[in-house]
Protein backbone atom coordinates (compact mmCIF):
# COMPACT_ATOMS: atom_id res chain seq x y z
CA UNK A 1 0.00 0.00 0.00
CA UNK A 2 0.90 3.76 -0.51
CA UNK A 3 -0.10 4.63 2.67
CA UNK A 4 2.75 3.57 4.47
CA UNK A 5 6.17 5.41 4.35
CA UNK A 6 8.62 4.32 2.19
CA UNK A 7 10.72 2.35 4.73
CA UNK A 8 7.35 0.45 5.88
CA UNK A 9 6.68 -0.87 2.67
CA UNK A 10 9.23 -3.80 2.09
CA UNK A 11 9.79 -5.33 5.70
CA UNK A 12 11.48 -8.51 5.32
CA UNK A 13 9.34 -11.44 7.01
CA UNK A 14 10.98 -15.03 8.37
CA UNK A 15 8.72 -17.51 9.26
CA UNK A 16 9.39 -19.62 11.94
CA UNK A 17 7.15 -22.66 11.90
CA UNK A 18 7.25 -26.00 13.89
CA UNK A 19 6.62 -27.97 10.83
CA UNK A 20 9.91 -29.32 8.70
CA UNK A 21 7.76 -31.15 6.13
CA UNK A 22 8.30 -30.47 2.55
CA UNK A 23 6.27 -28.18 1.17
CA UNK A 24 5.97 -25.55 4.28
CA UNK A 25 8.97 -23.57 2.90
CA UNK A 26 7.69 -23.02 -0.37
CA UNK A 27 4.10 -21.96 1.45
CA UNK A 28 5.78 -19.52 3.30
CA UNK A 29 7.12 -18.18 0.49
CA UNK A 30 3.75 -18.45 -1.64
CA UNK A 31 2.17 -16.31 1.18
CA UNK A 32 4.59 -13.56 1.04
CA UNK A 33 7.47 -14.34 3.48
CA UNK A 34 11.16 -13.59 2.67
CA UNK A 35 12.61 -16.89 3.95
CA UNK A 36 11.50 -19.63 6.73
CA UNK A 37 13.23 -21.33 9.57
CA UNK A 38 12.05 -24.27 11.90
CA UNK A 39 12.57 -24.67 15.46
CA UNK A 40 14.36 -25.44 17.45
CA UNK A 41 15.49 -21.96 16.12
CA UNK A 42 19.62 -22.23 15.42
CA UNK A 43 21.10 -18.26 16.28
CA UNK A 44 23.36 -18.93 13.56
CA UNK A 45 21.54 -20.05 11.05
CA UNK A 46 18.32 -17.39 11.69
CA UNK A 47 21.67 -14.63 11.71
CA UNK A 48 22.40 -16.00 8.03
CA UNK A 49 19.25 -15.65 7.15
CA UNK A 50 18.30 -11.92 8.23
CA UNK A 51 21.68 -11.31 6.30
CA UNK A 52 20.49 -12.86 3.30
CA UNK A 53 16.76 -11.04 3.44
CA UNK A 54 18.63 -7.65 4.03
CA UNK A 55 20.97 -8.44 1.32
CA UNK A 56 23.99 -7.99 3.40
CA UNK A 57 27.28 -9.83 2.84
CA UNK A 58 27.57 -13.11 4.89
CA UNK A 59 30.76 -13.45 7.07
CA UNK A 60 31.58 -16.52 8.69
CA UNK A 61 30.14 -16.80 12.01
CA UNK A 62 31.61 -17.84 15.43
CA UNK A 63 29.12 -19.68 17.29
CA UNK A 64 32.16 -21.22 19.92
CA UNK A 65 32.65 -17.27 20.67
CA UNK A 66 29.35 -16.57 21.33
CA UNK A 67 29.21 -19.35 23.86
CA UNK A 68 32.71 -18.26 25.06
CA UNK A 69 31.17 -14.58 25.67
CA UNK A 70 34.20 -13.24 23.60
CA UNK A 71 34.07 -11.11 21.15
CA UNK A 72 31.81 -12.01 17.82
CA UNK A 73 30.53 -10.59 14.98
CA UNK A 74 29.30 -7.90 14.90
CA UNK A 75 30.00 -6.66 18.83
CA UNK A 76 33.16 -6.44 21.21
CA UNK A 77 33.07 -6.22 24.41
CA UNK A 78 36.46 -6.27 25.58
CA UNK A 79 36.28 -2.48 26.43
CA UNK A 80 33.20 -3.31 28.19
CA UNK A 81 34.67 -6.30 30.34
CA UNK A 82 37.64 -4.12 31.51
CA UNK A 83 35.36 -1.50 32.47
CA UNK A 84 33.22 -4.20 34.81
CA UNK A 85 36.25 -5.90 35.79
CA UNK A 86 35.19 -9.20 33.73
CA UNK A 87 32.13 -9.12 36.23
CA UNK A 88 29.63 -10.90 34.97
CA UNK A 89 26.72 -9.57 37.00
CA UNK A 90 27.67 -6.60 35.65
CA UNK A 91 28.69 -7.26 31.80
CA UNK A 92 24.68 -8.56 31.91
CA UNK A 93 23.95 -5.59 33.26
CA UNK A 94 25.06 -3.43 30.52
CA UNK A 95 24.06 -6.19 28.19
CA UNK A 96 20.11 -6.08 29.18
CA UNK A 97 20.13 -1.93 29.62
CA UNK A 98 20.95 -2.26 26.05
CA UNK A 99 18.88 -4.54 25.03
CA UNK A 100 15.87 -2.56 26.72
CA UNK A 101 17.23 0.72 25.57
CA UNK A 102 18.17 0.49 21.87
CA UNK A 103 14.64 -0.82 20.67
CA UNK A 104 13.44 2.50 22.22
CA UNK A 105 16.46 4.92 20.49
CA UNK A 106 15.79 2.99 17.20
CA UNK A 107 12.04 4.04 16.98
CA UNK A 108 12.70 7.46 18.03
CA UNK A 109 15.37 7.63 15.46
CA UNK A 110 12.89 6.43 12.93
CA UNK A 111 10.15 8.65 14.19
CA UNK A 112 12.06 11.64 14.14
CA UNK A 113 13.48 11.01 10.38
CA UNK A 114 9.74 10.63 9.08
CA UNK A 115 8.67 14.10 10.74
CA UNK A 116 12.25 15.48 9.74
CA UNK A 117 12.79 16.81 12.94
CA UNK A 118 16.17 17.04 12.52
CA UNK A 119 17.35 18.60 16.07
CA UNK A 120 15.61 15.71 18.15
CA UNK A 121 17.09 13.60 15.06
CA UNK A 122 20.91 14.35 16.10
CA UNK A 123 20.44 13.70 19.32
CA UNK A 124 19.04 10.37 19.36
CA UNK A 125 21.95 9.57 17.29
CA UNK A 126 24.25 10.72 19.64
CA UNK A 127 22.80 8.44 22.55
CA UNK A 128 22.68 5.44 20.31
CA UNK A 129 26.17 6.26 19.16
CA UNK A 130 27.21 6.21 23.33
CA UNK A 131 24.82 3.23 23.74
CA UNK A 132 26.69 1.23 20.86
CA UNK A 133 30.39 2.23 21.95
CA UNK A 134 29.42 0.30 25.04
CA UNK A 135 29.04 -2.75 22.91
CA UNK A 136 32.24 -2.28 20.90
CA UNK A 137 30.21 -1.71 17.73
CA UNK A 138 32.44 0.01 15.17
CA UNK A 139 30.47 -1.21 11.70
CA UNK A 140 28.23 1.72 11.69
CA UNK A 141 29.97 3.79 13.10
CA UNK A 142 30.51 6.72 10.16
CA UNK A 143 26.73 6.54 9.97
CA UNK A 144 25.86 7.44 13.25
CA UNK A 145 28.38 10.10 13.03
CA UNK A 146 27.01 11.43 10.07
CA UNK A 147 23.42 11.71 12.00
CA UNK A 148 24.52 13.23 14.64
CA UNK A 149 26.95 15.55 12.83
CA UNK A 150 23.94 16.71 10.42
CA UNK A 151 23.79 20.05 8.80
CA UNK A 152 20.27 20.80 9.59
CA UNK A 153 19.87 23.89 7.20
CA UNK A 154 21.26 21.63 4.24
CA UNK A 155 19.68 18.36 5.60
CA UNK A 156 19.83 15.90 2.42
CA UNK A 157 16.84 13.99 3.26
CA UNK A 158 17.88 10.79 0.75
CA UNK A 159 21.23 10.40 2.61
CA UNK A 160 19.50 10.43 5.87
CA UNK A 161 16.89 8.20 4.93
CA UNK A 162 19.61 5.75 3.63
CA UNK A 163 21.90 6.10 6.57
CA UNK A 164 19.09 5.48 8.82
CA UNK A 165 17.96 2.02 6.99
CA UNK A 166 21.45 1.23 7.51
CA UNK A 167 21.48 1.74 11.70
CA UNK A 168 18.51 -0.05 11.46
CA UNK A 169 19.21 -2.87 10.25
CA UNK A 170 22.60 -3.42 11.49
CA UNK A 171 21.17 -2.75 15.33
CA UNK A 172 18.59 -5.45 14.50
CA UNK A 173 21.58 -7.82 13.60
CA UNK A 174 23.58 -6.67 17.09
CA UNK A 175 20.36 -7.60 19.34
CA UNK A 176 20.24 -10.87 17.79
CA UNK A 177 23.97 -11.68 18.53
CA UNK A 178 23.71 -10.19 22.05
CA UNK A 179 20.31 -12.01 22.34
CA UNK A 180 22.80 -15.18 21.82
CA UNK A 181 25.16 -14.30 24.74
CA UNK A 182 25.43 -16.61 28.16
CA UNK A 183 26.86 -14.77 31.29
Amino acid sequence: STDFPERKRNIPIIAMTAHVLDGVAEKCLYAGMNDSISKPVNLNVLNQKIRMVLNMRIESTQPEAISKNESTQLINLENLKTLTRNNPVKLKKYVDMFLKNIPIDLKLLNEHNDSKNWTELKKIAHKIKGNLGYMGVTTIEGEIVYLEQLDEVNANEQEINSKVKVVEKEIMLILIELKGLNF
